[in-house]
């Protein structure tokens, strides 16, 4: 399977419009079995490629089709990353009309 994998690996680096990207094998969150993996591509910014996501999994899906004994598929997903603080803080109100707490 990493034999697979790395061949896999090796054509999609050559890519010029893929910047790196990670691999993995093995049972973790995502993969329930120990024969399947992942790949995430990482592709170069927009404005530095000459074509969309899907185009590039276009042109990446007949490259890898000849690699024997595994199978990719492909699909575009938008990497988001939204961070959030959560912080033991108090808030102090302050008002000048009373304030009623019953």
């Amino acid at each position: 399977m990493a034999e697979r994998q790395q061949a896999l690996a090796k054509v999609i680096l050559k890519d010029p419009d893929v910047a790196s990207l990670s691999s993995f094998i093995g049972v973790d969150g995502t993969n329930i079995t120990p024969n399947s993996g992942r790949i995430q591509i990482n592709l170069k910014p927009r404005d530095q490629r000459s074509v969309t996501a899907s185009d590039v999994i276009r042109r990446l899906q007949t490259q890898v089709a000849s690699i024997e004994g595994i199978t990719l598929y492909m699909q575009p997903v938008q990497d988001l990353t939204v961070e959030d603080r959560v912080t033991a803080r108090s808030i102090n109100i302050h008002s000048k009309m009373p304030v009623r707490t019953n």
